[in-house]
């Protein structure tokens, strides 16, 4: 923390000179103003920075990308990203992971965890390279006030960002001093004791610097969850004898977090086309989040005693029906650009990042052991995971730099070329290992049409052989094979007329697979004196992309996309082997998207949009990825988000939006009658809000989520077929009271 603020402090002082004063009132108007929403079209043409090796418009881009500002989320009362995926994101669906709360799904493919989606600050990958990829934690946290907006892609986006943009990324872009100038405030409070603090300062500085300074606060109680079946039923579909008690139930919690905590700081120096541009960006954070993993421990012949026992000794004594998913972050990433001719951009990109994260066993039961009469075996006999209260699923350094020569020099292209070298070191659970990728895209414009062909090649290199891997002990160990990826994208645009565009994309994602899948195979490979190796995963998109902007007076805008995606090497869980490795078989999906914006009148504007993805002929009966009997495939086929606000009076503001899913449990999985019926329905559920800017300064706003819900449930990420695990949601709907301030 000390470190953290030292450096936020020294890089302020380089640059603390010729301070300029800007007008609160005209940056207020700009920030609040009551329509805060962009048009299709003006988004259309902001640069998009995470597409390619440079910024290009949405228009250009390959597949089907879009920005969303913070202050459209703001505007429909949007309090996290997984808030935002699941209310207006076209083809993104989340469900609830035991130990790794939120995971995110996209186009069809929704496993256990979100290793095949990019989170990226920046560009900068925040991925766990441990196991989890993006952490859930981080979806579900309110503390989005350092952002300017959210860049979303649903195709692979491996050109830039390497192993991992394998089915969509998310690209937070943090805001500048130039962006956010002056103070900000932002408090909110409500349900489950709810409590978010935010505050935030940007500075403009002479004519070429500019710093903006934030930090966010926020810890919630938690909310009792919903429970699909009635408690007498429940038990019984799990295998159990006896119901839970009320102890047991009342200190069930969704959404619970833990002082979590945010700190982050950029700067930049320098104006377009200076011969040196510095832009240095820093984050501190603690994020975690509590869901239930009801049943996950019940076997199906002990009694509800016998079961609360067992789980209590390999719990150590602090057996809970869910865990704590908490992250951890550190990262400094200073950005250099040297423009050294006019046609010449050379772009240096150095990072450091810590990543920590962690689940705990909660330890809300030891009511339920006393009530019981249990009694429990000596600590030092606990069995399973012995008697730690955690369990670190990556405790990681990740260091490295990106160098990207950009040059226009020649008339209508841009090109730019350039290479990486990453290096991951996850401390003594498996060997270190070092990435080094090679890149270069092209961007050639005539009069309206636009190629954009592009090339990457990575090899990763592992550590030498080691002793030991924690926690097994028949070492020596081999380090695996080196292991690289060519991929290649193509992309073409036409623009029909200025307001339609044409796009047709091909595209290809990898990952390398990550440190706990090498560490078990190691063990296996120990073990049995084999030499099983895993291959990265491999996939293809296929996309054809429509737009027409500016109907009806500049107030209607569509956008459609129709994709095809093939997935290779998936990796998972080989259960007849019961081991980790690639599947010889190929998942595929097809669908599309169209998405409608509108503006009726100056004082309504509202959105709606409609997905469509199904997995075809790819059904696994090996690998617990998106088989037909036993899945880890969580993803509606249909999906509907739309959204509607109005401006009632003057700077009073009214919206309400809401999702429509088909069911996502294959029939085929669900063996209970009543399981079966109640997972067998469509969902719908709806949200409102309102909000009154009182004057320049000052902004009051309300938010009610879930306020009316239909067969909503909270969809697990583990299912059986032959019994329901409870679905994590909210029993009652939640509000909120938020105040906002800006000077």
């Amino acid at each position: 923390m000390r470190y953290f603020f030292t450096v936020l402090l020294t890089v302020t002082t380089l640059f603390a000179s010729d301070i300029t004063s800007h007008g609160a009132e005209s940056d207020s108007k700009e920030v609040y103003n009551y329509l805060l929403n962009l048009s299709m079209e003006e988004l259309a043409n902001v640069p998009i920075q995470s597409s390619g090796l440079f910024a290009m418009s949405a228009e250009q881009a390959p597949g089907f990308n879009y920005v969303v500002t913070k202050d459209q989320l703001d505007t429909f009362g949007i309090r996290s990203l997984a808030d935002y995926l699941n209310r207006m994101a076209p083809s993104f669906a989340t469900v609830i992971h035991g130990t790794q709360g939120t995971t995110v799904g996209s186009r069809g493919v929704q496993i256990d965890n979100s290793s095949k989606t990019l989170l990226l600050r920046d560009n900068i990958n925040m991925n766990n390279r441990h196991f989890v990829g993006i952490n859930g934690s981080e979806l579900s946290s309110p503390l989005l006030g350092d952002l300017d907006r959210l860049e979303v892609s649903t195709g692979p986006g491996v050109l830039q960002h390497g192993s991992g943009a394998i089915n969509g990324f998310l690209n937070m872009v943090s805001s500048t001093g130039a962006s956010k100038p002056g103070v900000r405030m932002h408090t909110s409070y409500g349900s489950g004791d709810s409590k978010v603090v935010e505050a935030s300062f940007g500075q403009v500085i002479g004519k070429k610097a500019n710093f903006f300074v934030y930090g966010g606060y926020d810890k919630s109680n938690g909310l009792k969850p919903h429970y699909t079946l009635p408690t007498d039923k429940w038990s019984g579909l799990n295998g159990v004898n006896g119901t839970p008690s009320e102890t047991y139930l009342d200190n069930v919690r969704v959404g619970k977090t833990d002082d979590d905590y945010k700190f982050s700081f950029r700067s930049q120096y320098g104006k377009s086309y200076d011969l040196f541009r510095l832009d240095f960006k820093a984050l501190l954070s603690h994020t975690s989040n509590v869901d239930p993993v009801l049943g996950e421990y019940l076997g199906p012949n002990a009694s509800w005693a016998e079961e609360v026992r067992l789980a209590a000794e390999a719990r150590g004594r602090r057996y809970s029906p869910f865990y704590e998913q908490q992250a951890d972050n550190f990262m400094i990433s200073p950005e250099i650009t040297l423009q050294t001719t006019s046609h010449n951009e050379i772009k240096l990109i150095p990072f450091y990042q810590t990543i920590k994260t962690t689940s705990v066993f909660s330890d809300f039961l030891k009511d339920e052991v006393e009530r019981l009469g249990i009694n429990l075996q000596p600590k030092n006999d606990c069995l399973a995971l012995g008697c730690r209260d955690n369990y670190s699923y990556g405790d990681e350094v990740h260091w490295g730099s990106t160098l990207i020569h950009t040059y226009r020099g020649l008339k209508n292209q841009t090109i730019a070329w350039g290479a990486e070298a990453k290096h991951f070191d996850f401390g003594n659970n498996i060997w270190d290992w070092t990435t080094v990728g090679l890149f270069a895209e092209d961007q050639l414009v005539f009069g309206d049409i636009t190629l954009l062909p592009g090339i990457r090649y990575d090899t990763t290199y592992f550590g030498d052989t080691i002793a030991t891997v924690p926690p097994f002990d028949n070492g020596p160990y081999s380090a695996p094979d080196n292991v690289d990826a060519l991929t290649k994208r193509f992309a073409i645009s036409y623009k029909l007329t200025p307001q339609q565009t044409v796009k047709l994309s091909y595209q290809e994602g990898f990952r390398f697979t990550d440190s706990w899948p090498q560490r078990w195979t190691s063990h296996i490979n120990a073990t049995n004196s084999t030499n099983v190796q895993i291959d990265p995963e491999e996939s293809e998109s296929y996309e054809a992309n429509y737009s027409i902007l500016g109907l009806m007076e500049n107030r209607l805008d569509i956008a459609m996309a129709l994709f095809y995606n093939q997935h290779d090497n998936t990796q998972g869980w080989i259960e007849d082997l019961y081991t980790f490795g690639n599947s010889p078989k190929t998942i595929t999906s097809v669908g599309g998207d169209i998405s409608l914006e509108f503006h009726p009148t100056e004082s309504w504007q509202g959105g709606i949009s409609y997905s469509y993805a199904k997995p075809i002929s790819s059904y696994e009966t090996s690998i617990r990825i998106a088989n037909d009997d036993s899945t880890w495939t969580r993803y509606p086929n249909h999906m509907i988000k739309f959204r509607l606000g109005h401006e009632i009076i003057k700077n009073l503001f009214v919206g309400t939006m809401g999702a429509i899913e088909s069911p996502r449990y294959e029939k085929a999985a669900v063996t209970d009658p009543q399981v079966k019926e109640l997972f067998d329905k469509w969902s719908f559920v709806m949200d409102a809000n309102a909000w009154y800017q009182v004057d320049k300064h000052w902004k009051i706003s309300f938010i009610a989520k879930e306020i009316i819900h239909k067969n909503f449930n909270q969809y697990p990420a583990y299912f059986s077929g032959a019994r329901a695990l409870d679905a994590p949601r909210p029993d009652d709907p939640q509000y909120y009271l938020e105040l906002n301030y800006a000077f």
